[in-house]
């Protein structure tokens, strides 16, 4: 399974990654920016084996405050078929609608305390692997 990972914070990056990595079967894509990402895409779009079964999105990119909304849009009209969960330090509730009527699958609170945001990693890693039917 490829997952997409799309965060513009390294440190979140790899915290997703490490728990996404850790079967073997996982591809794990970064993005850290949104010339990266609509890179990505533009290959992966060429590509239809290549494209990732599910795409994690900070909407939170920094030095663009729509960076990530851009980017929602952006994975939705090129893979419609592919779940994006949002993982955002943002959990504010018109947050969350904005989020689902753009058509993400799940909204994701980062929250403060990295521990925390490893035990969610950890289970959404589980759902996605073990209980979800994706393409």
């Amino acid at each position: 399974m490829a997952v997409l990972i799309v965060d513009d914070d390294e440190k979140d990056r790899k915290i997703v990654a490490e728990h996404f990595s850790r079967n073997q079967s996982h591809l794990v894509i970064e993005c850290g920016s949104v010339v990266q990402f609509e890179t990505t895409l533009a290959i992966l779009k060429t590509k239809s084996s290549d494209s990732p079964a599910l795409i994690l999105l900070d909407l939170q990119i920094e030095g663009d405050a729509n960076a990530g909304w851009k980017m929602l849009q952006l994975a939705k009209a090129s893979l419609p078929h592919v779940p994006v969960v949002i993982v955002s330090s943002d959990n504010r509730k018109r947050t969350k609608q904005k989020s689902y009527a753009g058509g993400a699958c799940t909204h994701v609170s980062k929250g403060i305390d990295s521990s925390a945001y490893r035990a969610k990693m950890a289970q959404l890693e589980e759902y996605w692997q073990d209980v979800a039917e994706i393409l």
